[in-house]
């Protein structure tokens, strides 16, 4: 699962807070945010999302994309019928 940088300082925006705001109300380091906000292709943990969604008050899926682990997991099932 992949943060969605652009998806992410819109909510910041609209929230009105910076990285370091929700990285302090989040309890996370404001250097792990800006790496998920700056590399793509960095994975980013669940417990990270949980609380990130926290502090921001949205739903995982609006902050990161989390489509390639349907895709997996529909894969697995089809093998399986």
């Amino acid at each position: 699962m992949k943060l969605r940088p652009l998806e992410f300082r819109i909510l910041l925006s609209e929230r009105g807070m910076t990285v370091p705001e929700v990285a302090e109300k989040a309890g996370l380091q404001p250097e792990c945010i800006y790496a998920n906000l700056r590399n793509s292709d960095r994975s980013l943990r669940w417990d990270t999302l949980w609380r990130l969604c926290q502090a921001l008050g949205c739903e995982p899926q609006e902050i990161a994309v989390l489509a390639e682990y349907e895709r997996d997991f529909d894969a697995e099932q089809g093998e399986h019928e």
